[in-house]
């Protein structure tokens, strides 16, 4: 009978501990959720700042440094009344030559620049930054008008074709375990419909990207992703040139990404550097948005609701580069 007894001691000894261990599992979980939420509150329309080791509410566990969130909405009649359905993150930054660089060693790219046929990047245009040197893809020494040697690791990657932003895309996402959000075979454009619910990396809708360069629902109108005044936010003809940072021919070029000031959302160069290619088609053409170095103030590809066409091979056009999306799923 004392054997009975002691065995029932014991088992209602083990029941208490294992339920005040899941209690303490569960306070300890509610804690963590409760600090996760506080966080995710306080990064609302803010910038996000990812690392591999940060929580991030989405995408989780990313290798992009920085992306902003963007809320959908309206922005104002004055700002030009442009309407977004989802909630969307945005790249900080234009993607650059030591992201693109990784990219292009790590996915197949022949040492051309094509992948599955399609041109990728142009090598051989004398502007271009990026060359292979018969083993791998390596970013060119550079020096100014000055001859000063420049890094260009930060400078945003140009000479990118259509297929070569979607590409990055595509192994962006595989990278970070997600579906890949553009087919290789046939290299289409996604529907506007389709983009609340995909997963990967991708290009901005023609709204998406507007919409962030006006700086959201909460955007105050301005000529420019910023301001109204081009040489605070932009890199153009007539301030992308003598000394520090030219790199071309014509004594004009690109600077490092985040030289100028952002927009309200906390994006830098929506306005100049690099054209940027998205997700839209017009008219026979992909468009690409923002302007790049080689536009003058007065031209209207500089302003926020402006865009041109191009040939999606366009990768032997010096100014186009591109940024990342994703749904916030």
């Amino acid at each position: 009978m004392k054997k009975v007894f002691k065995v029932l001691a014991i088992l209602s000894l083990l029941i208490l501990f294992a339920c005040g261990k899941e209690n303490a599992k569960k306070e300890s979980k509610e804690k963590v959720m409760a600090v996760l939420e506080q966080e995710k509150q306080q990064n609302e329309g803010k910038v996000v700042k990812i690392r591999a080791t940060d929580y991030v509410v989405e995408p989780n566990k990313s290798d992009i440094k920085n992306m902003v969130l963007v809320e959908k909405g309206v922005t104002s009649k004055e700002n030009g009344s442009v309407e977004v359905t989802h909630d969307f993150y945005v790249g900080t930054y234009e993607v650059t030559n030591e992201e693109y660089l990784e990219f292009l060693n790590s996915y197949g790219v022949e040492k051309d620049g094509t992948y599955k046929g399609k041109p990728l990047i142009s090598l051989t245009e004398e502007e271009s930054q990026i060359g292979h040197d018969g083993k791998k893809f390596f970013i060119k020494p550079w020096k100014d008008n000055h001859k000063n040697d420049l890094d260009l690791k930060r400078f945003p990657v140009m000479n990118v074709s259509w297929y070569g932003a979607t590409a990055y895309c595509n192994w962006l996402s595989e990278k970070n375990k997600l579906q890949k959000a553009y087919n290789e075979e046939k290299w289409e454009v996604i529907k506007d419909d389709k983009i609340p619910k995909v997963k990967g990396y991708r290009l901005a809708t023609a709204k998406e990207w507007e919409y962030a360069a006006r700086g959201g629902k909460n955007g105050k109108p301005t000529k420019y992703a910023g301001s109204d005044d081009a040489n605070e936010v932009a890199w153009h003809s007539h301030n992308a040139k003598e000394g520090i940072n030219s790199n071309l021919g014509l004594n004009l070029g690109t600077h490092s990404v985040g030289e100028k000031k952002p927009n309200e959302l906390g994006i830098y160069d929506m306005s100049g550097n690099v054209c940027e290619w998205t997700n839209y088609i017009y008219e026979n053409g992909v468009a690409y948005f923002g302007g790049g170095f080689l536009q003058r103030t007065k031209d209207w590809a500089l302003e926020v609701n402006a865009f041109n066409c191009g040939n999606p091979i366009g990768a032997d056009d010096v100014s186009r580069g591109f940024r990342i999306f994703k749904t916030k799923l």
